[in-house]
């Protein structure tokens, strides 16, 4: 992939890159704002690593996705590179629920080959006049109304506006000190399993299965590939990450999931941890930024809407900036704040809903943790 940047101002080694709209994070959130706001002849420059060949955990997006990256002049799905989600298999609280896509108001929701996906949407904001340039977010002043970015390559920027779309580590809002709500800690210990063999039919359902001290999550992927996560607290993903084969002996004493998944295609040692709890910005946006996508509010897995959420909170702040007026002393930006506080409204009462049932079932002390 080709990187373009506006260079100016070289002194020594270093060059000053000027733009009009720094964004932090070429995700989902980041490359969506970009294009809308580069498509508007906005300036823009993207930084991010760009470790696109690493695996992501989530891939799932709901069927109002198709409308939102219609709304986004982006690119449908296709069946080629993605997999249609036929349905789940839910078993929680002892309780079984199968669910048919072709049932459901909305149809079909879509797994994604989410590196392929990313990439996608970054061609596409270059191609709408966004730069690009690798590196991560070091330090950020502002002066003057400008602000000046120092990535970890000795890369400076100056931007009048910054749009931190970095993910769940908010590259710019950790720099700036704001204050972030969380729920209780969650930890998503997750493997990928060997592409299954041709001849095995692919299984297009999501399925759930929830027990004392978690609940678990698997799904194929468009790869053939099995993606299990147990969910659960950090002393328990720390036992096992630490201990040969309980991973793998846990997903084999389900109920429901090891019907479908053939837990030997995993590798015991391939146990990866991630922090998958949510989270929100009371405030996200200030003096010369704002932030979108899990930057400003982020999901529990159980929600299946972090990418979903994270482009339509970054439409909406692209089209908050276009439209916001110094007149209105800050009008748009409050009602970009109120819609944020209501998305997450909504997702924490269906995360409840769950999480309720659960704790009133096993009464164990991880589920307590969880409704506190």
């Amino acid at each position: 992939m080709r990187w373009r940047c506006v260079v100016v101002n070289q002194q020594r080694d270093n060059c000053l890159i000027h733009c009009d709209i720094a964004v932090i994070g070429a995700g989902p959130a980041g490359t969506v704002a970009a294009a809308i706001l580069a498509r508007c002849h906005v300036n823009v420059v993207i930084v991010d690593p760009l470790e696109l060949s690493t695996h992501k955990v989530g891939e799932s997006v709901p069927s109002a996705m198709a409308a939102l990256l219609s709304a986004t002049d982006f690119d449908g799905l296709d069946e080629c590179h993605h997999m249609p989600i036929s349905g789940s298999e839910t078993l929680w609280c002892d309780e079984r629920l199968s669910q048919d896509a072709f049932t459901q108001p909305g149809g079909m929701g879509w797994r994604l080959d989410r590196c392929r996906f990313e990439q996608q949407l970054l061609t596409k904001a270059m191609a709408a006049g966004a730069n690009a340039h690798q590196g991560r977010l070091q330090a950020a002043t502002r002066q003057s109304e400008q602000w000046q970015l120092t990535l970890d390559d000795g890369q400076r920027l100056q931007a009048a506006f910054v749009i931190d779309a970095s993910g769940r580590n908010g590259a710019l809002v950790r720099l700036l000190g704001v204050e972030r709500q969380t729920t209780s800690p969650l930890m998503a210990a997750w493997s990928l399993s060997e592409a299954v063999k041709d001849g095995h039919a692919a299984v297009g359902k999501t399925l759930i299965e929830s027990d004392e001290t978690g609940w678990w999550y698997g799904a194929q992927l468009p790869s053939r590939k099995w993606l299990a996560i147990y969910h659960t607290h950090m002393p328990q993903a720390k036992r096992l990450r630490q201990t040969d084969g309980l991973w793998r002996s846990q997903l084999s004493d389900t109920a429901l999931i090891s019907q479908f998944i053939d837990p030997s295609l995993f590798d015991p040692s391939a146990l990866t941890l991630s922090d998958a709890r949510g989270g929100y910005l009371k405030q996200a946006y200030g003096d010369g930024w704002a932030a979108c996508g899990d930057a400003a509010l982020s999901f529990d897995p159980i929600s299946s809407q972090g990418i979903f959420n994270a482009m339509a909170t970054a439409h909406q702040l692209a089209t908050t900036y276009l439209n916001a007026q110094p007149q209105e002393d800050g009008l748009q930006w409050q009602r970009y704040q109120h819609q944020l506080n209501r998305i997450y409204r909504a997702y924490h009462q269906r995360r409840q809903g769950f999480y309720l049932r659960a704790m009133q079932h096993y009464d164990s002390e991880f589920w307590k943790h969880q409704c506190a």
